[in-house]
């Protein structure tokens, strides 16, 4: 009877060795969280069918979140950032990747309706592709 009971003993003491140590389970469960956050602020930060643009003009009437940036009046993306320059206002936004945006591309801001509101109307112009280049306001 002892030798069955030291095997019984023996076979608890391996199966307990297979099964995770709670602080194994611990540090397991923080990496994937870490991993998933870290991918997910990613894919926030730089959606996917999106590229980021850039518009240079003297005008402040870009506020975002709600600023819309339209081609034909059809709406292709929206401001991210303003920053203040010395003499101009730099609009960062996110154009869909659908979009064509060329080289010789030409913006504006324009009022939305007569109570307010801006958009950027973007003409595209040009064959090559705009790329990380800012567009100059003419405005």
């Amino acid at each position: 009877m002892l030798l069955n009971g030291q095997r019984v003993c023996y076979a608890i003491a391996e199966i307990v060795k297979i099964i995770p140590q709670p602080d194994h389970v611990g540090v397991a469960a923080l990496v994937f969280a870490t991993v998933v956050a870290l991918a997910l602020t990613h894919v926030y930060l730089n959606p996917p069918g999106q590229a980021r643009s850039c518009l240079s003009t003297r005008r402040r009437g870009v506020d975002p979140p709600e600023t819309r940036w339209r081609m034909a009046g059809i709406a292709v993306g929206k401001v991210t950032n303003l920053s203040l320059e010395s003499n101009q206002v730099l609009v960062e936004a996110r154009i869909n990747d659908d979009a064509f945006v060329g080289d010789q591309s030409q913006v504006d801001v324009r009022m939305l309706t007569i109570v307010g509101g801006y958009y950027v109307n973007l003409a595209s112009i040009g064959t090559i592709p705009l790329g990380t280049r800012t567009i100059r306001s003419h405005a």
